[in-house]
């Protein structure tokens, strides 16, 4: 079983991030986890450009970061939201208030754009606590353009908290890592959650991180404080974050083999007849399928390639398919070639 369903890296990591070894001083001593913790942070602002004037959160898992700031909502609050978007985000948000509206995500002929028209014009109407901004999106795999980012940014002067999510940072060579630093250090109420979850392959281990304005909303900095904490994050997560990043050609090398096997699933299922794969920044695929094969599409898979079909009401006849190794893309190419060609 090929397992293509959670967009995890499929790539064998180097020895000394799955096998992480630590000093005596850093095994027992607080101040010797606090050293880790500054050196990981500082290795994340070198790695990612991100001003000593922002801050930058540590966590076991990019969902506690989402957990702590969704804490903040309370029935009255209203969060504004994509209509398509990670599923989870309505559990966390329902937990809190039900005053939630959502801006269009559209569909093109061969990408997913976000409606900014829709976007902005709701946030210039209503006076919202929180909006909610994935790029790339999952399950879509489209980005929202930087400029278009920004002109929706300095729309949000009272928002109380602009979440932008990007989970699946990192596989798009276009995206400008000196840009996001500069929205944050200019708006005050907007903080970027990522996570070493997907292109660096430490789902496992659950690493994330959050990067905000120094001056970040007193209600909101107030949740973060467990993230820099007065003894220091765990060392074994701070040496594998500084592991991960002095391994830069490592991944940039699986980046292209990612991006290029990617661009073979779109070459191959936009030439099938009735099947429609989409542009996506991510390290997946959105695919939409012949609606009345789905069922048997899912039998000819089992116990072959496990891939995630989208349930959602709109989107029944769509599948996102995990981005794997070279030769696991090739038998995924080769297993629906023979399914698509079987009467």
């Amino acid at each position: 079983m090929i397992k293509l369903s959670q967009n995890e890296l499929r790539y064998k990591l180097p020895e000394n991030i799955t096998n992480i070894k630590l000093s005596q001083e850093e095994c027992s001593s607080y101040d010797g986890a606090k050293q880790l913790n500054k050196k990981a942070i500082d290795k994340i602002r070198e790695s990612f450009n991100v001003s000593s004037e922002n801050s930058i959160y540590l966590d076991g898992g990019a969902e506690n970061i989402l957990i702590q700031m969704f804490s903040t909502l309370n029935e009255e609050s209203k969060v504004l939201i994509s209509n398509i978007t990670w599923n989870y985000y309505y559990t966390l948000i329902k937990d809190h208030t039900t005053n939630i509206d959502t801006y269009e995500i559209e569909e093109d002929k061969d990408t997913y754009n976000f409606n900014v028209k829709d976007l902005q014009s709701k946030i210039k109407k209503e006076n919202y606590n929180m909006v909610v901004i994935t790029t790339p999106l999952n399950p879509t795999g489209n980005s929202i353009q930087q400029s278009s980012l920004s002109k929706t940014l300095d729309l949000c002067k009272d928002v109380d908290l602009v979440l932008l999510d990007e989970a699946y940072h990192g596989f798009d060579d276009s995206y400008n890592n000196q840009f996001l630093s500069d929205l944050v250090e200019k708006h005050d109420n907007l903080i970027s959650v990522r996570t070493f979850s997907k292109l660096f392959g430490l789902a496992g281990i659950r690493i994330g991180y959050a990067i905000s304005n120094i001056n970040l909303n007193t209600k909101f900095s107030s949740n973060f404080r467990s993230y820099n904490p007065y003894l220091g994050y765990g060392s074994y997560e701070s040496k594998t974050i500084i592991n991960c990043l002095n391994h830069q050609r490592f991944y940039n090398e699986i980046k292209e083999k990612i991006n290029s096997d990617k661009q073979a699933l779109y070459d191959f299922f936009n030439e099938q007849k009735n099947w429609n794969a989409y542009k996506s920044d991510a390290n997946f695929i959105f695919i939409k399928i012949p609606y009345q094969r789905k069922e048997e599409l899912k039998n000819y898979l089992k116990d072959k390639i496990a891939i995630k079909f989208i349930d959602d009401k709109n989107l029944r006849d769509r599948i996102r398919i995990s981005i794997g190794t070279q030769e696991e893309t090739q038998i995924v190419i080769e297993e629906f070639k023979k399914f698509i060609n079987q009467k």
